[in-house]
C-alpha cells in the first residue's frame, strides 16, 4: 500500500501545476473513516440462540445503568420479564423463566416481517403506557433503552446494527403501502399516539440522531450496481461524504452541498480542500483492491449567491460555485468524475435524467418532506415522477415516491396532531 502511494506521489508531483497539492484520501476523509459504521443487513429470527447467561448478565447491567430511565417503563419490564422486575426490586438470573423466554422469542420472530403484530405485542406488554401520558419528555430515551434490552448479550457494534435494522423496518412499515389505512389513522387518533412516538423515537435516534453518519451496506451495494449500469449518483448531502461511495466503485457523482462554514463536526477534515484550491490538486486513494487518484480540473463561480443562517444565528451570504474532479485509475486513465456544487438543493435537482439516480441522508430526507414554513426546504414531493425513487444512506431499500409522499403527510400530521419530535436533525 505504501509502495503504491509513494510511486503515485512521485509520478503526480512531477506533472503538477504550480501550487498544486497532493493529499492522501485516508487523511482527507479521516473523520468519516473514523466515525462511520457500515451497517450489514440483519435478521432477528435467529436471535433465540443468543439468549444465554451472557444475555442475562448484560440485560441486568443495562437495566442497572439506566435505572432512572427504565423505571418509567416498570409496567412493560414486569410483563416482559415474567415478574423478574417489579416495583419492589428485580431478580434476573439464568436460566430465565418460560414467560421471559417466550416474550423474547415472540419479539424476534415478529420483528423480521410483521411490524403491526410486533407493535400489538409491545402494547400488550405495556410499552406504550408510561407514567406521564401527557408529556413526551424523556420518551426517546425510555423507548430506545427499553428496545435495546432485547439485544442484550451482543457487543455495542452488533447492538447498533440490530437497532438500525429494526429502525429500517419501522420506516418501511410506517411510511409504506398501508400508510393511508393504518399510520394515517394512528396520527389522528390520540389513543395511538404513544405507538407513533415509539416508532419516531427509534427511527430518529438510529437513522438521524446518532445514525446520521452511518451507511447501510445494502445502500452502498445497490448504488455500486447502479454505477456499474452507467448511472451517475446525484448526492444531496452535507459534508461531502463520498469516501464510501468511491471505495465501493461509484465514480460518477454530482454532490450538492452548501458547505456551511460552521458545520465542521459533520464534515470531512479537509472539506475546504475539496471545495477550493489549485487546479491539478490530487487526492490519492490507496484502497485495498483499488488504487485511484482524484484530480481537480476546474473551479467555476456561477455568479449567483445564496443566503443562510448559521448555527451561531449569524446570517451570511455565500458564493455558489462548481468544482470538478476527475477520478483516475492506477494507470492514470479517467474512470469517473466528481462534481461538487456549492449551493442548496432546489426542485429542479429532483428532475433526474435517465442516467441518474438520487442519494440522500435520512436527516436531509426529513427536511425534504417538511413544509417550508416549518423549517423544510420547500421541495414539492408530489411533483416527483411516478417512478421516482431515492437511495438513502441509512436505509436498506430505496424510498419510492409513494413512501416519500407518505412521509411528507406524516410530517404534517405530526405537527398538527401528534406533536412529537421531527425525524431530522442530529446530535453527535
Amino acid at each position: 500500500m505504501k509502495k503504491f502511494l509513494a510511486i503515485a506521489l512521485l509520478i503526480l508531483t512531477s506533472t503538477l501545476a504550480h501550487g498544486a497539492v497532493v493529499k492522501d484520501a485516508a487523511e482527507v476523509f479521516k473523520r468519516w473513516i473514523m466515525i462511520q459504521q457500515i451497517i450489514p443487513d440483519c435478521t432477528f429470527g435467529n436471535l433465540d440462540s443468543s439468549v444465554n447467561e451472557q444475555f442475562v448478565q448484560d440485560f441486568r447491567a443495562s437495566y442497572e445503568m439506566q435505572l432512572q430511565t427504565l423505571n418509567k417503563q416498570s409496567t412493560f419490564l414486569k410483563a416482559l420479564t415474567g415478574n423478574c422486575i417489579t416495583s419492589n426490586g428485580y431478580q434476573l438470573t439464568w436460566p430465565i423463566n418460560n414467560q421471559f423466554g417466550t416474550n423474547l422469542s415472540t419479539m424476534y420472530q415478529l420483528a423480521d416481517n410483521d411490524i403491526a403484530s410486533l407493535l400489538n405485542f409491545f402494547h400488550s406488554l405495556g410499552l406504550f403506557t408510561p407514567n406521564d401520558t401527557k408529556g413526551t419528555d424523556g420518551l426517546v430515551d425510555q423507548f430506545n433503552a427499553a428496545t435495546q434490552l432485547f439485544f442484550s448479550g451482543q457487543n455495542d457494534v452488533r447492538k447498533s446494527e440490530l437497532m438500525s435494522n429494526l429502525a429500517n423496518r419501522y420506516v418501511e412499515w410506517l411510511f409504506g403501502s398501508e400508510f393511508p389505512t393504518i399510520s394515517q389513522r394512528m396520527m389522528v387518533d390520540s389513543s395511538k399516539h404513544q405507538i407513533l412516538r415509539y416508532l419516531y423515537a427509534v427511527i430518529w435516534q438510529k437513522l438521524a440522531g446518532h445514525g446520521w453518519k452511518n451507511w447501510h451496506q445494502n445502500s452502498l451495494t445497490n448504488l455500486a450496481q447502479e454505477a456499474a449500469n452507467g448511472k451517475t449518483v446525484v448526492y444531496i448531502a452535507g459534508g461531502s461524504d463520498i469516501f464510501q461511495l468511491i471505495k465501493n466503485g461509484v465514480y460518477n457523482i454530482i454532490n450538492i452541498d452548501p458547505q456551511l462554514p460552521t458545520q465542521p463536526a459533520y464534515y470531512t477534515n479537509d472539506w475546504e480542500y475539496l471545495l477550493a484550491g489549485n487546479i491539478e490538486d490530487r487526492i490519492v486513494f490507496n484502497l485495498k483492491d483499488t488504487k485511484l487518484v482524484m484530480v481537480r480540473k476546474s473551479l467555476t463561480r456561477t455568479g449567483k449567491q445564496f443566503q443562510t443562517t448559521l448555527s451561531n444565528k449569524q446570517t451570511i451570504v455565500l458564493d455558489e460555485c462548481e468544482v470538478e474532479w476527475d477520478i483516475l485509475n492506477s494507470d492514470l486513465q479517467k474512470v469517473g468524475n466528481y462534481t461538487l456544487k456549492r449551493r442548496f438543493c432546489n426542485q429542479n435537482d429532483f428532475n433526474l435524467k435517465p442516467n441518474e439516480v438520487m442519494l440522500i441522508s435520512f436527516n436531509e430526507l426529513a427536511y425534504i418532506c417538511m413544509p417550508l414554513q416549518w423549517g423544510g426546504w420547500g421541495i414539492d414531493v408530489a411533483s416527483f415522477a411516478p417512478d421516482f425513487k431515492m437511495y438513502v444512506k441509512q436505509l436498506r431499500n430505496p424510498m419510492p415516491r409513494s413512501s416519500i409522499i407518505n412521509m411528507h403527510s406524516a410530517t404534517l400530521l405530526n405537527a398538527i396532531d401528534l406533536g412529537y419530535i421531527g425525524l431530522g436533525s442530529c446530535i453527535n
